[in-house]
């Protein structure tokens, strides 16, 4: 159980530096509310879902971020960069959940409950994860 904070993302093709240096980070855990709600649900995958680019997971680690959180199915923009945007966020020890649901719900602060499944072997495991007012 650890304290976020929702934030809104309103660039429709990536999180970038810019937006983020806008944002009043109360946390530093945060879910990222984006055009993704849209199409998390869709059966094919979308090769233009927001994600972070390279510069962003940079800043966000100068920021000291150490949970991110995304509605899409991975927290990098599609592409070469991907890989590498998720291994800067890991070698920081910066956690991920990806694939987010928040299509519901405003930006804000709130309590994130994720509980994963025990699978041995695993790098990464579904959870069920609930946010609470």
């Amino acid at each position: 159980m650890i304290s976020v904070q929702v934030v809104n993302i309103k660039n429709k093709k990536e999180i970038k530096v810019s937006e983020l240096e806008e944002i009043n980070f109360t946390r530093n855990n945060i879910l990222f509310k984006t055009v993704n709600s849209k199409i998390l649900d869709d059966s094919k995958f979308d090769k233009s879902y927001v994600g972070l680019t390279e510069e962003s997971a940079e800043y966000l680690i100068s920021k000291e971020i150490k949970f991110i959180g995304i509605d899409y199915l991975s927290v990098g923009k599609h592409g070469i960069g991907n890989q590498k945007v998720h291994r800067m966020l890991l070698q920081n020890e910066i956690l991920l959940l990806e694939g987010v649901d928040l299509s519901d719900i405003t930006p804000g602060e709130f309590t994130l409950i994720a509980l994963p499944l025990k699978l041995e072997g695993a790098e990464g495991s579904p959870v069920r994860a609930v946010l609470i007012e």
